[in-house]
């Protein structure tokens, strides 16, 4: 498969499942990911201007920017199945400062970005591209940053063959990942774990630091309003389940 159709297969397979893709994706994991990028909140700039590469249905956008005064927020991405929803979810939150983009990423970046970004924000959107391309985008998105900005990166990691631990293998067997489902799921492309090493390198080429790094196994919600036990179990699972899958980090220049 040329690097170009998988492009193109990605694109439409994200148009169809784009109006699902939270049901499906993101509110199964919404308690650990708010644990996930607890620490992150902490050290990201607050203000200034904000880039999100393949902004999906808007989650770092509706996670990152209601707290903070960002003079403009720029989103990106290849399918307007997604964006559609993007531009629903933010406006939802009250958001209006944002820019949406229909693009191809790496076309996009290829060009002369037109100022320096605060904030850049690319959540699973690297694991989509080949080896070369994340080493790429990483380099690209380093030369975009403001002197004293951060970039922030989530994506799953190869675990070398490790498996998630009992206890969140059991959990999970009753969440609501374990029965979540698209009504239309068309081929989707090949894609798998980045490896550790590459990410490091990538980080190393590009001039860039580790902030912060936070990493977990993925832990599903049961309930759509989890309780407050639910909350805590999965805190627990969270915390004793060590390193694994899932993966996020805050990034600076040296």
């Amino acid at each position: 498969m040329t690097s170009d159709t998988r492009r193109e297969m990605d694109r439409y397979y994200h148009d169809v499942i784009g109006g699902e893709y939270d049901r499906v994706i993101l509110d199964p994991r919404q308690t650990a990911s708010d644990l996930l990028f607890s620490g992150h909140h902490k050290i990201l700039p607050r203000d200034g201007h904000m880039l999100d590469i393949g902004c999906g249905t808007g989650q770092a956008i509706c996670r990152f920017v209601p707290p903070a005064r960002f003079t403009n927020v720029t989103a990106l991405d290849h399918s307007e199945g997604m964006l559609n929803v993007a531009r629903r979810n933010v406006r939802d939150q009250g958001i209006s400062n944002v820019e949406f983009i229909q693009t191809d990423v790496l076309d996009w970046l290829e060009g002369k970005p037109p100022q320096r970004y605060d904030l850049i924000t690319a959540i699973g959107f690297l694991h989509h591209l080949t080896e070369e391309q994340i080493r790429w985008v990483i380099e690209r998105m380093a030369g975009c940053l403001a002197d004293k900005g951060c970039i922030l990166i989530a994506d799953p990691l190869d675990t070398a063959g490790q498996t998630e631990p009992p206890a969140i293998s059991r959990w999970n067997q009753a969440s609501l990942a374990a029965t979540a489902s698209y009504s239309e799921e068309p081929e989707e492309p090949d894609e798998r774990p980045i490896p550790v090493r590459l990410m490091h390198d990538a980080f190393a080429a590009a001039g860039l630091r580790i902030v912060h790094h936070s990493s977990s196994w993925e832990i599903f919600n049961h309930s759509t309003q989890p309780s407050w036990w639910e909350r805590l179990r999965i805190r627990w699972l969270y915390h004793h389940g060590g390193p694994g899958l899932v993966n996020a980090w805050t990034l600076a220049r040296y």
